[in-house]
């Protein structure tokens, strides 16, 4: 088979070889997260910074909120809020409700 096939399927297999990582995260990702969010299109982000501080402490203190990022260097690219809550149903196992999923352009 030709060179240029083989370059061919290696660059496609490379493509799906990407590995996005994600982490929890931490009081110190709130300038990065405003960052973000600043461009969104869905609504403004939360004004001013002392009340954005306010708010990110009650949420990563909050029992069974979990907020998930993905970076590059120091820049975050995409975030995931998972909220756990009790439930009746199903033996009282918790379900989930993912919120806000954001991916910078």
């Amino acid at each position: 088979m030709p060179p240029a096939f083989w370059l061919d399927v290696y660059l496609r297999l490379r493509e799906l070889l990407v590995v996005i990582t994600a982490r929890l995260a931490l009081a110190a990702d709130l300038p990065s997260l405003l960052e973000l969010f600043a461009a969104s299109e869905v609504s403004p982000a939360i004004q001013p910074r002392e009340r954005a501080d306010m708010v990110w402490r009650d949420t990563l203190a909050r029992p069974g909120v979990y907020v998930f990022v993905s970076d590059e260097g120091v820049r975050i690219t995409a975030t995931c809020m998972l909220i756990t809550a009790p439930n009746l149903l199903r033996q009282g196992r918790c379900h989930g409700f993912l919120e806000k999923r954001r991916h910078a352009s």
